[in-house]
């Protein structure tokens, strides 16, 4: 299952990685940064993301939002962005003979933004409905204040979209600061999926983005949590349903393990047929949705477990969860377990091997993490590897009381903390 990719790095530093696929007729376009939440200080809490916001508002070139959408909407095209804790990214996704109009608007966002004060005045406004948004979201809400938990007082622990304090202060001369700091060609990974003709792409790139400058000097402060014994909070919220966020101190991205924790994560709650999902859903009827979920930061991760429950039912669940987690310590999983994550893995990354995009991505990933970058062969080949010995012995490593941490969020009295960390048996 091969699918190849070239490297190759503009004279100003950009580096890009194109996946030719000419099986498609698309392409897929994304500007990926070393910028996000955990750059940020208290201070302008919520700037990764607002610059983001920003980058959309105009250009001198496309003066108004609308200039810059319906340019790609006349070509049937697809735009967005997204802000996380470490990486900023911008995509576009379009027919491959359009390439350079992507190019051309991707850049023209990036080095030509106009910043200007009152559409930034405006997009306060959309930012705060969405600070209220995620606030009045039970799964959101329960996230981020699992983050908040686990991660503590660090960038990690606090929200992408900043406080209602930091949203309200941003101005001009903050999003430029932010802006010259990050927003520099030692800092930018583009990555480049689909029906591609490399010699004429290689020109279009230099054309548009050789331009960008600068240097980038500042770096996020890397995890240093120690935790040495089980953390619950509740918060009581007057929902229907309690949302409940667990999850594990794991390790990061290019651990040695990672294939061997994608299989545990798979076999506990990766699918409808999953232990956790069969076990507590399906032969007990103790929640309506239960799954694994999985953090993997360049220097920390966290194993998640996420579940929506009738309150009542929270303590039976639990047992539940702690007794599956206890055997996969103690015993594994089955042969046929074992096989079936095994070519859900081989499977899910086949599907994404389609289109050529999600490889591309990777690799950008990857690179921004500066980590070696692994080929869909390579990555079958140590998912094949995989035995019930390493899963006891990774289960092991994760699966401890010191690295448990929940957030229950719904109808429920924050003094019955004592009870739920009574029921942790692992």
């Amino acid at each position: 299952m091969q699918l190849k990719y070239h490297k190759f790095t503009l004279p100003n530093g950009i580096r890009i990685f194109m996946v030719p696929k000419k099986e498609t007729k698309a392409v897929f376009v994304e500007i990926k940064l070393g910028a996000g939440s955990r750059y940020e200080n208290k201070k302008n809490q919520g700037i990764a993301h607002f610059m983001e916001h920003m980058a959309f508002k105009g250009t001198k070139k496309r003066p108004t939002p609308l200039d810059i959408s319906k340019e790609v909407d006349g070509v049937g095209g697809y735009i967005n962005a997204y802000t996380g804790s470490d990486i900023t990214g911008y995509e576009i996704n379009l027919q491959s003979e359009k390439i350079e109009l992507a190019l051309d608007i991707l850049s023209d966002m990036l080095i030509n933004s106009k910043l200007d004060k009152n559409e930034i005045k405006k997009e306060k406004g959309v930012v705060l409905e969405e600070y209220k948004k995620v606030h009045d979201d039970p799964s959101r809400f329960a996230g981020l204040k699992f983050d908040e938990l686990f991660y503590g007082d660090t960038p990690l622990g606090r929200l992408t979209l900043g406080t209602l304090e930091t949203i309200k202060s941003i101005d001009r001369e903050r999003i430029l600061n932010f802006y010259k700091t990050f927003y520099n060609s030692d800092n930018i990974v583009i990555a480049i999926g689909g029906n591609i003709n490399m010699e004429k792409t290689k020109k279009l790139l230099k054309k548009y983005f050789g331009s960008v400058k600068g240097k980038t000097l500042e770096t996020f402060e890397k995890n240093h949590i120690v935790q040495r014994q089980p953390l619950i909070k509740i918060h009581k919220k007057d929902f229907k349903q309690s949302t409940l966020f667990m999850g594990f101190r794991s390790f990061g991205r290019g651990h040695k393990d990672r294939h061997i924790r994608q299989i545990i994560l798979k076999v506990l709650g990766g699918y409808m047929s999953s232990k956790l999902f069969m076990e507590i859903r399906e032969k007990k009827g103790l929640a309506y949705v239960i799954s694994t979920w999985l953090d993997s930061l360049a220097d920390t991760g966290c194993f998640g477990i996420y579940g929506g429950f009738d309150h009542n039912k929270i303590p039976d669940a639990l047992k539940e969860v702690f007794k599956i987690l206890r055997d996969a310590k103690q015993k594994g999983f089955k042969p046929e377990e074992i096989k079936m994550a095994k070519e859900n893995t081989i499977g899910k990354l086949a599907l994404s091997l389609e289109g050529a995009a999600g490889w591309a991505s990777n690799i950008a990933d990857n690179e921004l993490y500066g980590l070696p970058i692994e080929t869909p062969d390579e990555i079958i080949r140590e998912t094949k590897k995989v035995t019930n010995t390493d899963i006891k012995r990774v289960a092991r490593q994760i699966f401890r009381p010191e690295n448990f941490n929940m957030v229950i969020v719904g109808p429920i009295d924050p003094r019955e903390e004592k009870k739920y960390l009574d029921l942790i048996k692992l």
